[in-house]
């Protein structure tokens, strides 16, 4: 099934992740003044954050990429604001042809692991036309599965012949320090970041300019995905721009391209949640001798997912049953 077709809006890592990405873009409106920006994504049959960044930002300019005639139609019928603009074309095409004197966001959110080499040669082009104190943040499949898995192949063997397929798919993208460790369910994200790193810091050296990093997270509701946040600014303002905007103390922040933030949260019933919030933000030991049950059958599995709860329960999704 193509990205045009996933419920995403029903998803509650990505759900996780959108909420967290309003976060840092009001962090930012802190500096930029976002609410004049061009919104430019991959908006999908539902449009679910063109709606969400229109509600917080006003945003009056706002472009949706379909490649997919059906998709298209299926935008159309569902647009929600006459503000958004839907346009039938490859992200390649729109990126080769875009020029603007005007500051934007931008949402590359890619999900076919087969593309990455074409997914990073647009990010890297996409870099190059960039305004300062633009937005960008792109999503990638990060599941290791798609690097391959051999039958007859187990422990190293496997690591290597994954790495091998990542080294044919990504080409000079990939950074010649990326060996076997990374070949984990853990360290592939931490490879394709380094691996944007790369492109970033080598489009943006061109243009006088800096991509800083903002935030990185991974999860999962189907295949492991990654996204990275990032905004281009003048090289000599990289410092000031973290402490404008209060990103040099934030607690979800990665200014240094390392490992992403897995957002790992437990699926709670609603009784579960309302529990949890009125406990919240005492000790998780508190929480679990008072719990009673685990939401894990592994004990420090469970403890995990606690733990990741009070770190996300601010953006943690409720989806109910409503009259329309």
């Amino acid at each position: 099934m193509s990205g045009g077709y996933l419920p995403y809006h029903l998803r509650q890592g990505k759900a996780i992740d959108r909420q967290i990405f309003i976060e840092i873009l009001s962090k930012l409106n802190k500096s930029l003044n976002i609410k004049h920006y061009t919104y430019i994504g991959l908006g999908g049959p539902f449009l679910e954050d063109f709606k969400l960044l229109h509600g917080h930002f006003g945003l009056p300019k706002m472009i949706s990429i379909e490649l997919d005639q059906h998709v298209l139609e299926r935008q159309k019928f569902n647009t929600p604001l006459s503000c958004i603009e839907c346009q039938l074309t490859t992200t390649e095409q729109f990126i080769s042809e875009y020029s603007s004197n005007d500051n934007a966001i931008f949402w590359l959110d890619y999900a076919s692991p087969r593309e990455r080499y074409q997914q990073l040669s647009e990010l890297y082009s996409l870099v190059q036309k960039l305004q300062n104190n633009d937005i960008i943040k792109v999503t990638l499949n990060a599941d290791l599965s798609t690097l391959g898995k051999p039958q007859k192949e187990r422990g190293e063997k496997l690591k290597n012949s994954r790495l091998h397929r990542l080294r044919s798919q990504l080409s000079d993208y990939l950074p010649n320090n990326i060996d076997i460790d990374y070949m984990t369910a853990r360290g592939f994200p931490e490879a394709l970041i380094k691996s944007v790193e790369r492109v970033c810091h080598k489009a943006a050296e061109y243009t006088g300019s800096a991509i800083l990093p903002i935030g990185a997270f991974t999860y999962k509701d189907g295949q492991r995905m990654l996204t990275i946040t990032m905004v281009k600014v003048e090289n000599e303002e990289c410092t000031e721009f973290y402490n404008q905007t209060d990103i040099e103390c934030w607690e979800l922040s990665n200014k240094d391209w390392s490992a992403p933030i897995d957002i790992d949260v437990p699926s709670l019933s609603i009784r579960e949640r309302l529990w949890l919030d009125k406990k919240l933000p005492t000790e998780i030991e508190t929480i679990e001798d008072e719990l009673g049950f685990q939401f894990d059958s592994d004990a420090e599995k469970s403890s995990e997912l606690i733990n990741n709860y009070k770190k996300f329960y601010r953006y943690y999704p409720q989806f109910s049953r409503v009259l329309v």
